[in-house]
């Protein structure tokens, strides 16, 4: 990824859980970067916010706004936005998902249209291709885990990765870019 350190970076965590990713991104990533964490499930999004509580407790974290809650909350460390949202993803269609220049999605469990002997992987159902696609900007970089994006919606496969993952007993992750017409 290269970067420039003048304009922002967003990244988005699809199915973000309790929040580790977009939490520890927010530690460690350039003031310039806007993270976002995406939970459909309330009891997980939960988890994350409480996390990001202490966290401002502890003074990880600065509060944008007076108090966090569980529909939408939003904090700051080192000038790094952090935002943990819930809802399902197409209720951010038109607002997170456009912003994204990164979007990594944990999609081990998600449904799939089937295998693709082209890809050699498990493919994500069409409802995620179009959902991404569409809401996506051009250039937008997609990672996937054990399910690919789809081509035929311009997500092209740049690279695949096998790791560890003691969960499943290893996955594999999709390197995507959108390619828009």
């Amino acid at each position: 990824i290269q970067e420039d350190s003048s304009s922002s970076f967003t990244l988005v965590d699809l199915g973000s859980g309790c929040g580790r990713l977009a939490l520890y991104a927010g530690l460690s990533r350039p003031s310039h970067w806007n993270i976002h964490g995406i939970e459909i499930s309330e009891l997980l999004h939960s988890v994350g916010v409480d996390a990001l509580k202490i966290g401002m407790k502890e003074g990880m974290y600065v509060s944008n706004t007076q108090q966090p809650d569980l529909q939408d909350s939003e904090s700051s460390s080192s000038s790094t936005n952090l935002h943990l949202h819930v809802g399902p993803a197409n209720m951010f269609s038109n607002s997170v998902l456009p912003q994204a220049n990164m979007i990594f999605a944990y999609s081990t469990a998600w449904s799939t249209s089937g295998f693709s002997e082209e890809l050699g992987a498990m493919v994500l159902e069409d409802e995620w291709n179009t959902l991404l696609a569409q809401s996506c900007q051009n250039g937008c970089i997609a990672i996937t885990t054990d399910r690919a994006l789809n081509p035929k919606y311009g997500w092209q496969l740049v690279e695949r990765i096998d790791v560890e993952n003691r969960e499943v007993f290893g996955s594999t992750g999709y390197i995507h870019v959108l390619e828009k017409n």
